[in-house]
């Protein structure tokens, strides 16, 4: 389940607060899994879905010269370094509008507070971050919303990493052959300067409770099973959440790819990649809400003061319900 609101059913009793059994349970401890990933939804002392996978959002480049930094840097700072880079294309497939939904949840806050405040959404702030966005596409930077890509490859294209990839991404020296794909793999922009790599993990399937259900235990034990501490090689998008099939994961494609690293500085590289997710993004109702009035201004339909002002008034709409 995603794009659900977990708080609102929650918060109305539909939902089991499952907060306190994985405080009491020593196999959800951050010693066995990525807390910050499996908590990611919790609010205050409460939580109400968990995911058992997650998926991280990369670029890939089939120029190796022009390679990026291991630590992301913000949106800002990337077209600043990039805009010069010999191109045929755009610097980046990744939209106007899409760039701004990711600036504004790195930003969520400032907007919009825990108390249902939304003052700041229909201000010259708000606005002016629709518009940088719209000024990167009118650049050729990045795409328009809504129009064809060129078509010349952009130098970096968006795209879903795998466990090998991630492994392309920490042990990129020398270029691995078993990708599924010729390029280069980075990690993408984030400006959550609290969060740079948490904020490009995504989390797809999450699992709640039903608190009208006779099976709440049962359907505890599941989830349990899912995290448990056990080796699943994951070959397609989903990398799990359990630390231990991680590491076991992400080291074996490594040393598969590239028969002469360390295994134990593969094993250390990746333990350091672990420790810098200090997060998650999950799809939020109100950022649907904040999306659909920004794909306004970037479709032509809107100004963005008038944007603004549709965001303000549609969320004080959703959280007055």
């Amino acid at each position: 389940m995603s794009g659900l609101d977990f708080q609102g059913l929650g918060g109305s009793g539909k939902l089991v607060n499952v907060m306190p059994w994985v405080e009491e349970e020593p196999e959800l401890s951050n010693e066995a899994v990525i807390l910050d990933v499996l908590c990611a939804t919790q609010t205050g002392d409460t939580l109400y879905a968990l995911p058992t996978e997650f998926e991280i959002r990369a670029f890939v480049s089939e120029n190796g010269d022009y390679p990026l930094s291991d630590t992301p840097m913000s949106w800002e700072a990337f077209f600043e370094e990039t805009k010069d880079y010999e191109r045929s294309g755009l610097v980046t497939d990744t939209t106007d509008l899409d760039i701004f939904m990711e600036r504004f949840c790195a930003r969520e806050e400032a907007f919009i507070n825990e108390a249902g405040g939304i003052e700041a959404l229909d201000s010259p702030g708000m606005a002016a971050l629709l518009e940088q966005s719209r000024q990167w596409s009118k650049e050729g930077l990045c795409a328009s919303y809504g129009e064809d890509a060129p078509e010349d490859a952009p130098l970096y294209s968006t795209f879903t990493m795998t466990i090998g990839w991630l492994a392309n991404v920490l042990f990129q020296s020398p270029r691995m052959s078993n990708l599924p794909v010729e390029g280069y793999c980075y990690l993408r922009p984030s400006d959550d300067e609290t969060d740079l790599i948490g904020s490009n993990v995504v989390l797809d399937e999450l699992f709640a409770i039903n608190a009208a259900s006779g099976k709440q235990g049962a359907s505890w034990e599941f989830i349990k099973y899912l995290l448990g501490n056990y080796s699943r090689f994951f070959i397609d998008v989903e990398m799990p959440v359990n630390r231990h099939a991680f590491l076991t994961s992400v080291v074996t494609e490594s040393t598969i790819g590239n028969p002469n690293l360390d295994e134990e500085l593969a094993r250390s590289g990746v333990e350091d990649f672990m420790s810098r997710i200090n997060g998650a993004f999950y799809e939020k109702p109100v950022y649907g809400i904040v999306r659909d009035a920004a794909a306004g201004f970037y479709s032509g339909e809107y100004t963005a003061e008038q944007a603004a002002k549709i965001m303000s008034e549609n969320v004080s709409a959703y959280f007055s319900n």
